[in-house]
């Protein structure tokens, strides 16, 4: 891919149009992702290159065709605007692609800057009777890269673009609330609207620090990250990392650094690492500004450590990035999967650590290896669950188990422990002892695969035992766990689960 665009001496639109119609295609060869860094680099070389200010307000640059000033308004939208539009998309794109690289380039943020603030001269706005249309052709453009990526990413590169763009669609779906959208001429753009919205809305992509384990060649990484789209390596400024022995953790210090990596992850991963850092127990989510380069700053997702830390545990800005813990042997852990009130972290950690757990009486025996899950995430079996036996821990209700003799689907957490705690659990879960192949309780570990090549194990009874109705109790320790870990499913769906069976 070349950059061509040139100002040809003469007017013809037709060549115009051709000028324009390479632009279009060179976006959608950088969104495709089959455009080399190389070749993005070039290309933006040549859009800097060519960024020319109006003699009457050096604050905006454009990419237009010919003399606004002597051009009909359709032509202007067209052959001046149009060409804008595109150029700082590939821009915004390339800064959302390879921020470290492109901000290397001499004049590439003032350029974009000036670029986005000349996008705003007509408030996206078409000419004429096609003033809608040319909204929602302007609107599309910024769509197509994601813009709603880019300006959580970049909320203050250009304030006045900015707040157009969003006030452009809040005036899109305000006027479609009403009723249909229609031009001057009667010409309904009320489908397009909604396509431009829906396309809109479908795009939910965050951008997440990550300091510890979830960073390349790290143990949750490929788990969690390995088609998420690695933006580059950033710090964190105004925090402190600490070491917390199997993890990392970092706490707000004014003289702090941490070094981490970028990537750019869907809702789904998102909310499969919340569950993973127990977020609003044990991290918390909040965003901040990230540092990429000298002085360019992205906004980003970063989970902040909410117990209490040690001095003495602090690691220094070069010692970093934090350098993990051996390396494990696999064939030592298991990823156990949970799917009654053990989905519950709280819950589970008495398995491990021992007492009593605050809504069932029973004190457990504490592991010897009380190591907290080296990692956490939503996990779904294909097997039903049904409540049976009679638990006097729970009231005397039924207790969860899985129907291992047809397919179905249970909601499950997996919990990454070493082999020892997984037996200890074992124990712990038939009354201290491995149990009698005829025992009414958990006499049966069921395998499940793998996960990145470690084994995914639970446990159950061998036959569907006497279905016996749970008690509300645990009923809503289940209805907790699921909130906690299966964030996106409303009250309605837990219970509708729950209850089903």
């Amino acid at each position: 891919m070349k950059n061509t665009f040139y100002r040809p001496a003469e007017v013809d639109v037709n060549v115009f149009e051709k000028i324009v119609e390479k632009l279009h295609q060179d976006l959608e060869m950088l969104i495709s992702g089959k455009v080399s860094d190389e070749e993005v680099i070039e290309y933006v070389r040549g859009i800097i290159h060519h960024a020319k200010p109006l003699p009457d307000n050096r604050d905006m640059v454009f990419w237009g065709q010919g003399d606004p000033r002597s051009m009909p308004a359709d032509a202007r939208v067209d052959f001046f605007y149009t060409p804008t539009y595109i150029t700082v998309s590939f821009m915004m794109r390339a800064l959302l692609d390879i921020p470290e690289k492109v901000t290397q380039l001499d004049g590439f943020m003032d350029t974009l800057k000036k670029g986005m603030l000349a996008c705003t001269g007509r408030s996206f706005k078409g000419s004429g009777y096609d003033t809608i249309g040319g909204l929602l052709d302007c609107l599309s453009i910024f769509e197509s890269i994601d813009i709603s990526l880019f300006l959580r990413a970049y909320p203050k590169m250009c304030i006045e673009f900015t707040d157009l763009f969003y006030y452009a669609v809040s005036w899109l779906r305000s006027i479609l609330e009403k009723g249909e959208i229609l031009n001057e001429w009667g010409v309904s753009y009320t489908d397009r609207a909604r396509d431009f919205l829906r396309k809109l809305d479908s795009r939910d992509n965050r951008i997440v620090f990550v300091y510890g384990t979830l960073m390349k060649g790290r143990r949750n990484h490929e788990a969690f990250l390995k088609n998420s789209r690695f933006i580059g390596k950033g710090v964190l400024e105004g925090y402190a990392l600490y070491d917390l022995g199997s993890y990392p953790g970092i706490k707000e210090n004014s003289d702090g650094k941490v070094k981490g990596e970028l990537y750019e992850i869907d809702i789904v991963t998102l909310e499969r690492l919340n569950c993973l850092e127990g977020e609003g127990i044990l991290y918390k989510l909040k965003e901040a500004p990230i540092l990429i380069g000298k002085d360019n700053t992205i906004n980003a997702y970063i989970y902040e450590y909410l117990g209490d830390v040690k001095d003495n545990r602090c690691i220094p800005f070069y010692h970093q990035p934090w350098k993990g813990e051996k390396k494990m042997n696999k064939k030592d852990y298991v990823w156990y999967v949970g799917y009654g009130s053990n989905m519950l972290e709280e819950r589970f950690m008495h398995y491990i650590k021992g007492g009593k757990f605050r809504n069932n009486g029973r004190n457990h025996k504490p592991c010897s290896d009380q190591t907290p899950p080296r990692a956490k995430m939503p996990y779904e079996i294909p097997y039903n669950m049904y409540y049976g036996n009679s638990s006097g821990s729970w009231d005397n209700g039924g207790v969860s188990f899985l129907d291992i003799t047809t397919p179905g689907k249970a909601y499950g957490v997996a919990y990454l422990i070493s082999r020892e705690q997984f037996n200890h659990l074992y124990k712990e879960e038939n009354g201290g002892r491995i149990p009698r192949p005829d025992s009414p309780w958990y006499n049966t570990i069921i395998s499940l695969g793998q996960w990145d090549g470690i084994d995914v194990l639970t446990i159950t009874n061998n036959r569907v035992i006497d279905k016996n109705p749970p008690s509300d109790r645990y009923l809503e320790v289940l209805a907790e766990a699921l909130k906690e870990c299966y964030t996106y499913l409303n009250d309605k769906e837990i219970w509708d689960y729950l209850k089903s069976y």
